[in-house]
């Protein structure tokens, strides 16, 4: 598992891959997903790779400290009603002492939080950060997240050509899956 982490790791600061190293990155990666082993980093493959829909909605925050250790994420967003929520979370040991929280946000929205480390009897606190969408080219990604993140932002930035288009498009993508997976 190590081996396949370092190799991914590796691919993901490479300019490009080759055919070959597309096919086993794509093999790597979802293998380590399916075994619950997610990464920031497997994002940045996402140009090069193809990459499980399952994360590519995902903005994920990474803290690396000893696995023995609680860590806990605490973070506040905004709803639609323009009302603060706070939220305390553990974070998953993902391997060996690296801890990730997952998140979906839409093109816009924020979170802020912080982390604190639960050693024994003392608990530090890191700075609190603001997380953003870090939104991935999605030209060849067709999931609901991105089209609706692409939405929002055809709407945000006044293009109503594409707003209209990107509609339709989720429109007729959300009916023809109705039709198709209907319940039993």
């Amino acid at each position: 598992t190590i081996c396949k982490m370092a190799l991914t790791k590796y691919y993901s600061g490479l300019l490009e891959l080759s055919e070959y190293r597309k096919k086993l990155g794509t093999q790597l990666i979802d293998n380590l997903i399916h075994n619950d082993y997610v990464f920031p980093f497997f994002l940045q493959l996402a140009d090069k790779i193809t990459i499980s829909s399952k994360i590519l909605d995902k903005t994920m925050v990474e803290y690396r400290t000893n696995p023995n250790n609680r860590v806990v994420i605490h973070y506040t967003y905004e709803d639609a009603k323009h009302k603060r929520n706070y939220i305390t979370e553990d974070m998953k040991n993902v391997y060996e002492g690296i801890f990730v929280k997952q998140f979906i946000l839409f093109y816009g929205e924020s979170i802020t939080y912080y982390i604190t480390e639960e050693e024994n009897d003392s608990v530090v606190a890191t700075k609190p950060e603001v997380l953003t969408n870090k939104k991935i080219d999605t030209d060849n990604l067709q999931g609901r997240y991105e089209m609706l993140n692409d939405i929002i932002t055809s709407r945000n930035e006044h293009d109503n050509p594409a707003f209209g288009r990107l509609i339709h498009k989720y429109a007729v993508t959300d009916y023809v899956a109705e039709q198709i997976f209907k319940p039993l």
